[in-house]
Parts: C-alpha cells; structure tokens; sequence
C-alpha cells in the first residue's frame, strides 16, 4: 500500500484498504487510513466520513480524532466539529495539540456561534 502510494497511485492504496477492511471491518488504524486517502483524493463521499467516525470510535486514544475533525470540517459540518472537541477523551490532550485541532475548524467555520471576538 505504501508504495502505491509513493507512486501516486491513490485510487490502488484506496482499493488495497477496502481489501483488507473486508477481512477485518474494525481495524481502526485500516479505518483511519482509508479515511486519510479519501481526503487526499478529494473524495467527500459518506465512505470516507465513516471510516473516519468508525476509526475515532474504536480509538480509546484520541489519535484518529484530527482525520474526522477534517473530513467534518471539509463537509461544513461545523457544528459536528465542534461537539467532536467537546469530547471527553480529547481533554487529556496538551493545549497544542487541541489548539492544532481548533485552529482548523477556527479557519473554516469561524467563531462558535455566541462568542466573542
């Protein structure tokens, strides 16, 4: 898979990943990365959304939350994007690794409705 993607072959690592997530639905970090690729495709499809919402859900971290804060904000789905901060799991996380995920959803949706500026 990798080197389909070095090569640039995006739609062959696409299909490499659906292979595998046919023997194992639940992987997380297989979700995760089928969620990455469809962004670098520039494929908005419900496909990669899921992926995306399976990977975070299935992640007792908060490693996969940054690919669905992305496919979020990619749909305006800005409000979605904000509950996903809100989530308990990502209050552990350093202040720079949140602010890394809020400056995103800050550049693309603006100010939470109510704030201040």
């Amino acid at each position: 898979m990798v080197a389909r993607i070095r090569a640039g072959n995006l739609a062959g690592a696409t299909e490499l990943l659906r292979e595998l997530l046919t023997a194992d639905p639940r992987a997380a970090d297989l979700q995760h990365e089928l969620a990455s690729l469809m962004l670098r495709r520039g494929d908005l499809g419900a496909e990669g959304l899921d992926a995306a919402r399976q990977a975070f859900a299935a992640d007792e971290g908060t490693q996969h939350a940054s690919t669905l804060l992305r496919h979020l904000i990619a749909r305006d789905r800005c409000a979605e994007a904000r509950e996903l901060l809100a989530d308990p799991r990502l209050a552990t996380l350093a202040a720079e690794t949140l602010a890394e995920l809020q400056d995103p959803l800050a550049a693309a949706c603006g100010p939470p409705p109510g704030s201040r500026q």
